[in-house]
């Protein structure tokens, strides 16, 4: 099993798995795991390049968009025999999201929604965002926060989302407007002579953990909360010897756990706890089955960087 999860699910859905092992008895079937560890590259950028199906872990529970959602993974695992079929029913509020995978093998079992934050009292006259395309402006050149060295730029789902839509100069006019390595509570808490942005961009679990609420505005983007991913994979072989492994991501208790970090699940039956009124935006399976997310990405991210790097070299 191939383990990455971000950060609010690592701990309880830990804990849950080994309530879940010690449950099952000695006598079960528990496969080896190997989990992610953030920052450091892993089988999430290697499965693009992966041609052998013994190179595929048995089980895949993985989180953003990644190598095993590209189109060269895809295309030599996902249309024949070695991918167990999934369910891809949706809980209603997510239902327009097209999160359904065409090919029935992926399951996005939650989203990770990105928003804005604003801090009012470092606002002064510069106007608040209300769309992640707002942030092409060049007002706010300096004045973003985002986690990350510019490098990896944070998620990639906002580089590919400004690439996607508004073209590679518009990645340029992004990595202007950043300030990276700025972790949520850097924005929240700054340190003593610190000059903090008093704008975030942030997976919405940091956004609502905010310290001093009064003084820090949530921004739900119009058009929707870009939504980086959570999804699980599993061999035909592994189907049901691995099954309460794979019923568990899929099912209440997964999607209990996920719901109570902010990160929509997309269980039928589940509440997702999204506001009212707010949606979220998928990068959608035509692009990931027409592109390979890994050259698509890494052209992103350098323009990124060399634009960034070039603003504070001025």
């Amino acid at each position: 099993m191939f383990l990455s999860l971000p950060c609010p699910l690592k701990a309880p859905i830990g804990l849950a798995m080994e309530n879940l092992r010690d449950a099952l008895g000695p006598e079960a079937v528990w496969p080896r795991i190997f989990m992610d560890s953030c920052g450091k590259h892993s089988l999430n950028d290697l499965a693009s390049g992966l041609t052998k199906p013994d190179e595929v872990p048995d089980l895949v529970v993985s989180a953003g968009l990644n190598g095993f959602l590209s189109k060269s993974f895809r295309d030599r695992f996902a249309g024949g025999d070695l991918l167990a079929p999934l369910p891809q029913d949706m809980a209603p509020a997510l239902a327009g999201a097209g999160l359904a995978d065409p090919r029935g093998v992926c399951r996005i079992y939650g989203v990770n929604p990105l928003v804005m934050v604003a801090v009012p009292s470092r606002m002064g006259d510069l106007p608040i965002p209300r769309s992640f395309d707002d942030l092409l402006d060049p007002a706010y050149i300096g004045r973003i926060g985002l986690c990350g060295p510019p490098e990896t730029a944070g998620d990639s789902t906002l580089l590919l989302y400004i690439r996607l839509t508004h073209g590679i100069d518009a990645v340029a006019d992004l990595g202007r407007a950043m300030v990276c390595d700025t972790h949520p509570s850097q924005i929240f808490r700054p340190a003593p002579g610190a000059n903090p942005p008093p704008i975030g961009i942030m997976p919405y679990f940091f956004a609502s953990a905010a310290p001093r609420q009064s003084d820090v505005r949530v921004i739900w983007p119009e058009g929707g909360a870009l939504a980086s991913p959570l999804f699980v994979m599993v061999k035909r072989t592994a189907r049901q010897r691995l099954a309460p492994l794979v019923d568990f991501f899929l099912g209440p208790e997964t999607a209990a756990i996920a719901g109570g970090a902010l990160i929509p699940p997309t269980q039928a039956a589940s509440a997702t706890g999204l506001p009212e009124g707010a949606s979220v935006r998928f990068i959608g399976w035509d692009v990931l089955e027409t592109h390979d997310l890994g050259p698509l990405i890494a052209e992103a991210g350098d323009r990124f960087a060399r634009a960034y790097y070039a603003k504070l070299e001025k």
